[in-house]
C-alpha cells in the first residue's frame, strides 16, 4: 500500500501480536498507525480459510501438487511463466523471487498496484537516474515549499517526520514551511504557511515558480515563494 517500513514483530507462542519500527533501519524503520494496524488483519475471521481449486474449497497439499505439475509442464514447454503481485519492497521477497526464478528461468514477475506509485518512480528515473522513490533528509534544510505533498503522512511509502523534527529546532536556522494544498492535511497543519489553493491552481503556481526560478516572468503568490527559495538557495527544498 502506502507504507515502507523495516519491522521488528513481537510473537507469544508463534502468533505475532505487535509491530514496533526497527532501531537499526534510522529513518527506514519508522512505523505509521496503518503498519502498526496491520497486525490485525492477521486475526480477520473473514478471511479465507483454506485455498481453493476450481472454485471449491480444497487442501494446501492438493493445490501445490497441482501448482507444481503446472510449472513442471511449463518449463518443459518453454513456457512463459507469470508471478502475479502487487508491490513488494521487501528484499526478502526479492531474495524468494530470484531464487524462485532460478528454478524456473521462464518467470517473470509482474505487479499491479490499484494506487500506484509509477508518476513518482517515473519522475525519480528522469531527475536521479534511478527509478526508485527517494526518502530525503530534512535535517539540515532552512526553507521547505511543498505542492500537495502530504510529506508527513502518507507519501512515496514513508514519512520524513523524524528528520522534519530535527529541522524544526527552535533557533536562528529553524526551518520555514510553506504548504500549498487544496485539502487539510497533517503535513499543512504543521506548516508556517498554508496557502487553500483548488488543484488546477497549485499546479499553476508550482509552474510559475519554475517559470521564476528560470527567470521568467510570476504573479505576486509565486514571485514571493521564489524570492525565498532563492535567498535559501541549496538550503531551500
Amino acid at each position: 500500500g502506502f507504507d515502507f517500513a523495516s519491522v521488528l514483530v513481537k510473537t507469544r507462542e508463534g502468533r505475532p501480536i505487535k509491530i514496533e519500527s526497527n532501531p537499526l533501519a534510522k529513518d527506514l524503520g519508522k512505523t505509521s498507525a496503518r503498519t502498526q494496524a496491520s497486525v490485525l488483519s492477521l486475526y480477520d475471521n473473514d478471511k479465507i480459510k483454506q485455498p481453493k481449486l476450481d472454485g471449491k474449497d480444497e487442501t494446501f497439499d492438493k493445490v501445490d501438487s497441482f501448482v507444481l505439475k503446472g510449472l513442471a509442464e511449463a518449463q518443459a514447454g518453454g513456457k512463459r511463466i507469470v508471478v502475479l503481485s502487487h508491490s513488494f519492497p521487501s528484499p526478502t521477497f526479492k531474495k524468494l523471487f530470484g531464487d524462485f526464478k532460478a528454478k524456473y528461468p521462464t518467470a517473470e514477475l509482474v505487479t499491479y498496484d490499484a494506487l500506484p506509485h509509477s508518476a513518482a518512480l517515473d519522475a525519480a528515473q528522469e531527475v536521479f537516474g534511478q527509478r526508485a522513490l527517494p526518502v530525503y533528509d530534512l535535517s539540515k534544510t532552512q526553507l521547505v515549499v511543498s505542492f500537495q505533498a502530504d510529506f508527513l503522512g502518507e507519501f512515496n511509502g514513508g514519512s520524513l517526520e523524524t528528520s522534519y523534527a530535527i529541522a524544526r529546532k527552535p533557533g536562528p536556522d529553524m526551518m520555514r514551511h510553506i504548504q500549498l494544498e487544496s485539502n487539510m492535511t497533517l503535513t499543512g497543519a504543521n506548516a508556517d504557511t498554508r496557502i487553500r489553493l483548488k488543484p488546477s491552481a497549485v499546479n499553476k503556481v508550482l509552474v510559475e515558480v519554475y517559470n521564476g526560478l528560470n527567470g521568467g516572468s510570476v504573479s505576486k503568490e509565486a514571485g514571493e515563494i521564489v524570492k525565498e527559495l532563492q535567498a535559501k538557495g541549496s538550503n531551500a527544498v
